[in-house]
């Protein structure tokens, strides 16, 4: 049972919080992790997009765009203490009416040990969850698109299980002629069907707000995200400018080529809460890489956790 409360207990201190709560040693904490390679890597600063990425729609849902249609990804994922994920997602145009996609995303715990009140071996368990997502967006101006996304969430742990729906909505602008976009994305506004507990879960519900702009004479894009305001769990010990930095994902991506980026982000509050302070950390530091070969994209990304270890996603991605 001690890996699943440790992963548990990160996830809590990492994740975006809910309105009331920071998404804690229960429920839905699939709901609170990163959705895709590059958004790891760029530490979640994605919500105004800057390129295409298939998955891009699960950070804001007006970033599913016609670019995406009829690319298939597969992803896969794993976290400290054997704790593994992955997902699957399918995105496609319909003329005159918009882009549809349907994402399955799951985590798996593993098998734990089960122990009696005395501490007697009583046999094992398992903990999962599960995320069946299904947005739509449309283009309402030239530079302005609009997108929803419905969540339907499951969380088990041995015999005890919590179940969800939610709602993501967000706008995305783009002026591709000066390099510059930006998103506004509010997410998991829901209802909690039922709770693994006596004490009721809670969705992390969140307001993103983002803005990219592509550098003109260097091929890189910087992206800045602000989440977080509608929590009430403490922020990192360092005044006004470090409450203010914990509010903010940033990212920056070497787009070499449509073939080739290199991506770089940092999470201040994740690195405050796991950083090691007698050592240099890179707890809240994400990199990766993403390829093209023809009609199939690869992408990774690792993620640091300091002394807990690292997280590793790969995707891959086929179609038009």
């Amino acid at each position: 049972m001690r890996p699943l409360l440790v992963i548990l207990l990160a996830l809590a201190a990492v994740a975006p919080p809910a309105r009331s709560q920071a998404t804690g040693a229960g429920a839905f904490s699939l709901a609170a992790t990163d959705a895709t390679p590059r958004g790891a890597a760029l530490a979640g600063a994605v919500s105004a997009g800057g390129r295409p990425d298939a998955g891009a729609w699960l950070y804001n849902p007006a970033l599913l765009s016609p670019d995406l249609s009829g690319r298939f990804t597969a992803q896969v994922s794993n976290l400290p203490s054997s704790v593994a994920g992955g997902g699957f997602g399918y995105a496609r145009s319909f003329a005159g009416l918009g882009e549809a996609a349907v994402v399955v995303r799951f985590l798996g715990w593993g098998e734990m040990d089960r122990t009696s009140t005395d501490g007697a071996p009583a046999g094992t368990f398992t903990a999962r969850e599960l995320a069946l997502t299904v947005t739509a967006a449309r283009r309402l101006r030239p530079n302005l698109r609009a997108g929803a996304s419905l969540h339907a969430l499951r969380s088990t742990i041995d015999a005890y299980g919590a179940s969800a729906a939610s709602l993501d909505a967000g706008l995305a602008w783009s002026a591709v002629e000066r390099g510059l976009s930006a998103g506004v994305s509010v997410h998991h506004a829901g209802l909690v069907l039922s709770s693994l507990g006596a004490t009721r879960d809670e969705l992390p519900f969140d307001v993103r707000l983002g803005v990219a702009k592509r550098l003109r004479h260097m091929p890189l894009l910087l992206s800045a995200t602000a989440y977080g305001f509608f929590s009430d769990a403490p922020l990192p010990d360092g005044g006004p400018a470090g409450d203010a930095f914990s509010h903010l994902l940033l990212g920056a991506e070497f787009q070499f080529s449509d073939a080739f980026q290199v991506r770089l982000g940092y999470d201040h509050r994740r690195h405050e809460a796991l950083k090691i302070k007698s050592r240099l950390d890179f707890a809240g530091v994400g990199v990766g890489i993403g390829m093209r070969v023809r009609g199939i994209r690869v992408d990774w990304s690792r993620s640091s956790w300091s002394s807990l270890g690292s997280v590793h996603r790969f995707a891959l991605s086929v179609g038009p």
